[in-house]
Protein backbone atom coordinates (compact mmCIF):
# COMPACT_ATOMS: atom_id res chain seq x y z
CA UNK A 1 0.00 0.00 0.00
CA UNK A 2 2.55 2.65 -1.56
CA UNK A 3 -0.10 5.50 -0.33
CA UNK A 4 -0.57 4.78 3.14
CA UNK A 5 1.83 7.14 5.83
CA UNK A 6 4.51 5.50 7.60
CA UNK A 7 6.34 6.66 10.82
CA UNK A 8 10.16 7.96 10.48
CA UNK A 9 12.31 8.34 13.88
CA UNK A 10 14.66 10.93 14.85
CA UNK A 11 18.34 10.57 14.61
CA UNK A 12 19.62 7.53 16.82
CA UNK A 13 16.25 7.42 18.76
CA UNK A 14 13.36 5.06 18.75
CA UNK A 15 11.27 8.17 18.88
CA UNK A 16 9.21 9.19 16.09
CA UNK A 17 9.92 12.17 14.22
CA UNK A 18 6.66 12.24 11.91
CA UNK A 19 5.13 10.32 9.40
CA UNK A 20 5.62 10.04 5.37
CA UNK A 21 4.94 8.23 1.91
CA UNK A 22 7.39 5.69 1.50
CA UNK A 23 7.57 5.05 -2.22
CA UNK A 24 10.57 3.28 -2.20
CA UNK A 25 14.26 4.12 -3.17
CA UNK A 26 16.68 7.07 -1.81
CA UNK A 27 18.93 3.75 -1.72
CA UNK A 28 22.29 3.65 -1.90
CA UNK A 29 25.04 1.67 -3.66
CA UNK A 30 28.56 2.08 -3.33
CA UNK A 31 31.01 -0.75 -4.16
CA UNK A 32 29.52 -3.52 -4.18
CA UNK A 33 30.49 -6.79 -5.68
CA UNK A 34 27.24 -7.93 -7.50
CA UNK A 35 27.73 -11.69 -8.90
CA UNK A 36 25.13 -13.19 -11.08
CA UNK A 37 24.97 -16.91 -11.94
CA UNK A 38 22.13 -20.06 -12.29
CA UNK A 39 19.36 -19.42 -9.91
CA UNK A 40 20.52 -15.36 -9.56
CA UNK A 41 19.47 -14.09 -12.51
CA UNK A 42 18.09 -10.96 -10.74
CA UNK A 43 21.16 -9.80 -9.74
CA UNK A 44 22.42 -6.25 -9.55
CA UNK A 45 20.73 -2.99 -9.44
CA UNK A 46 19.21 -2.23 -13.07
CA UNK A 47 15.86 -1.99 -10.99
CA UNK A 48 16.79 1.35 -10.34
CA UNK A 49 16.27 1.93 -13.90
CA UNK A 50 13.99 5.04 -14.08
CA UNK A 51 15.40 6.56 -10.54
CA UNK A 52 16.22 9.95 -10.59
CA UNK A 53 19.65 10.05 -9.72
CA UNK A 54 20.08 13.05 -6.81
CA UNK A 55 17.81 14.76 -4.73
CA UNK A 56 17.73 18.12 -7.23
CA UNK A 57 17.29 16.00 -10.02
CA UNK A 58 13.89 14.45 -7.57
CA UNK A 59 12.66 17.76 -6.82
CA UNK A 60 13.19 19.21 -9.70
CA UNK A 61 11.42 16.57 -11.82
CA UNK A 62 8.73 17.26 -9.35
CA UNK A 63 8.21 20.95 -10.06
CA UNK A 64 8.39 20.05 -13.74
CA UNK A 65 5.69 17.62 -13.79
CA UNK A 66 3.53 19.95 -11.22
CA UNK A 67 3.97 22.98 -13.57
CA UNK A 68 2.54 20.68 -16.74
CA UNK A 69 -0.60 18.92 -14.49
CA UNK A 70 -0.69 21.06 -10.93
CA UNK A 71 -1.64 18.91 -8.35
CA UNK A 72 -0.60 17.61 -4.45
CA UNK A 73 0.23 13.98 -3.86
CA UNK A 74 -0.30 12.24 -7.47
CA UNK A 75 3.11 14.73 -8.12
CA UNK A 76 5.29 12.62 -5.90
CA UNK A 77 3.72 9.28 -6.89
CA UNK A 78 4.81 9.89 -10.43
CA UNK A 79 8.51 10.93 -9.78
CA UNK A 80 11.12 8.23 -8.85
CA UNK A 81 12.97 9.06 -5.87
CA UNK A 82 16.92 9.31 -6.12
CA UNK A 83 19.17 6.24 -6.12
CA UNK A 84 22.47 6.84 -5.46
CA UNK A 85 24.53 3.91 -7.40
CA UNK A 86 28.28 3.99 -8.24
CA UNK A 87 31.64 2.14 -7.78
CA UNK A 88 30.18 -1.27 -8.13
CA UNK A 89 31.37 -4.44 -10.01
CA UNK A 90 29.25 -6.76 -11.63
CA UNK A 91 29.61 -10.35 -12.76
CA UNK A 92 28.33 -13.39 -14.13
CA UNK A 93 25.18 -12.10 -15.56
CA UNK A 94 24.70 -9.04 -13.14
CA UNK A 95 23.25 -5.98 -14.74
CA UNK A 96 23.92 -2.70 -13.59
CA UNK A 97 21.45 0.31 -13.59
CA UNK A 98 21.59 2.87 -16.37
CA UNK A 99 22.20 5.65 -13.66
CA UNK A 100 25.76 4.45 -12.64
CA UNK A 101 28.16 6.42 -14.07
CA UNK A 102 31.47 4.69 -12.55
CA UNK A 103 31.59 0.50 -12.44
CA UNK A 104 33.51 -2.15 -13.30
CA UNK A 105 30.75 -3.97 -15.64
CA UNK A 106 32.02 -7.97 -16.83
CA UNK A 107 28.26 -9.90 -16.82
CA UNK A 108 30.28 -12.25 -19.27
CA UNK A 109 32.99 -13.16 -16.69
CA UNK A 110 32.44 -16.03 -15.14
CA UNK A 111 33.37 -15.57 -11.42
CA UNK A 112 32.70 -19.25 -9.85
CA UNK A 113 31.11 -18.03 -6.83
CA UNK A 114 30.33 -20.59 -4.35
CA UNK A 115 30.40 -20.54 -0.48
CA UNK A 116 32.07 -23.82 1.27
CA UNK A 117 31.35 -25.13 4.63
CA UNK A 118 34.04 -27.18 6.15
CA UNK A 119 34.16 -28.44 10.07
CA UNK A 120 32.29 -25.30 11.46
CA UNK A 121 34.46 -22.67 9.03
CA UNK A 122 32.73 -21.03 6.33
CA UNK A 123 34.59 -20.13 2.46
CA UNK A 124 33.62 -17.04 0.12
CA UNK A 125 35.21 -18.49 -3.02
CA UNK A 126 35.27 -16.82 -6.14
CA UNK A 127 37.83 -15.51 -9.19
CA UNK A 128 37.59 -11.75 -10.08
CA UNK A 129 38.80 -10.25 -13.45
CA UNK A 130 42.05 -8.49 -14.08
CA UNK A 131 42.14 -5.47 -13.51
CA UNK A 132 40.12 -5.88 -9.91
CA UNK A 133 42.46 -4.31 -7.91
CA UNK A 134 43.19 -1.66 -9.54
CA UNK A 135 39.56 -0.52 -9.39
CA UNK A 136 39.93 1.00 -5.77
CA UNK A 137 37.72 3.32 -4.14
CA UNK A 138 37.87 5.62 -1.01
CA UNK A 139 35.41 4.45 1.56
CA UNK A 140 32.11 5.43 2.06
CA UNK A 141 31.52 8.53 4.12
CA UNK A 142 28.85 11.03 5.26
CA UNK A 143 29.27 13.71 2.58
CA UNK A 144 29.26 10.73 -0.35
CA UNK A 145 26.27 8.50 0.91
CA UNK A 146 24.24 11.97 0.85
CA UNK A 147 21.56 12.93 3.30
CA UNK A 148 18.23 10.72 3.19
CA UNK A 149 15.48 12.67 2.56
CA UNK A 150 12.12 11.94 4.16
CA UNK A 151 13.91 11.83 7.51
CA UNK A 152 15.77 14.86 6.65
CA UNK A 153 19.00 13.05 8.21
CA UNK A 154 22.61 12.28 7.55
CA UNK A 155 24.19 9.11 7.48
CA UNK A 156 26.61 8.89 10.63
CA UNK A 157 28.21 7.59 13.79
CA UNK A 158 25.88 7.17 16.91
CA UNK A 159 27.34 10.62 18.24
CA UNK A 160 26.69 12.36 15.41
CA UNK A 161 29.82 12.85 14.12
CA UNK A 162 30.37 11.95 10.14
CA UNK A 163 30.63 8.32 9.41
CA UNK A 164 33.68 6.91 7.13
CA UNK A 165 33.29 3.26 6.47
CA UNK A 166 36.18 2.43 6.65
CA UNK A 167 36.45 -1.47 8.12
CA UNK A 168 35.17 -4.78 6.04
CA UNK A 169 32.78 -7.48 7.10
CA UNK A 170 35.78 -9.29 8.60
CA UNK A 171 36.78 -6.23 10.70
CA UNK A 172 39.96 -5.52 9.12
CA UNK A 173 41.10 -1.74 9.00
CA UNK A 174 41.29 -0.40 5.44
CA UNK A 175 43.62 2.51 5.24
CA UNK A 176 43.27 4.55 2.35
CA UNK A 177 41.26 3.51 -0.84
CA UNK A 178 39.95 0.10 -1.31
CA UNK A 179 38.79 -2.62 -3.80
CA UNK A 180 34.53 -3.22 -3.58
CA UNK A 181 33.14 -5.85 -2.06
CA UNK A 182 32.60 -7.36 1.94
CA UNK A 183 36.33 -8.10 1.93
CA UNK A 184 38.96 -5.68 1.33
CA UNK A 185 41.59 -8.49 0.89
CA UNK A 186 39.85 -9.42 -2.35
CA UNK A 187 42.70 -9.70 -5.29
CA UNK A 188 42.66 -10.46 -9.49
CA UNK A 189 42.29 -14.44 -9.49
CA UNK A 190 40.98 -16.87 -7.44
CA UNK A 191 40.10 -16.07 -3.89
CA UNK A 192 38.85 -18.54 -0.94
CA UNK A 193 38.46 -16.14 2.10
CA UNK A 194 37.58 -16.94 5.68
CA UNK A 195 34.36 -15.77 6.67
CA UNK A 196 32.80 -17.36 9.44
CA UNK A 197 34.89 -19.57 12.01
CA UNK A 198 37.70 -19.95 14.55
Amino acid sequence: MLNRATPYHAPHSTDVAGCALVYGADDRFFQNLFIGGPGRETVGTFGYDGCTSSLEEYVNAVAEAGAKAPGDLGLFEAVEQPAYIAQNVYLSGAVSSALEPVKLDRPGFDAAFTLEANDGEAYLCCTLPEGFEAFVWDPATTASLKRVRIADAEFENPDGSPARLDSDILDRKIFGKAVPGPCACLKSGRNRVKVWGA
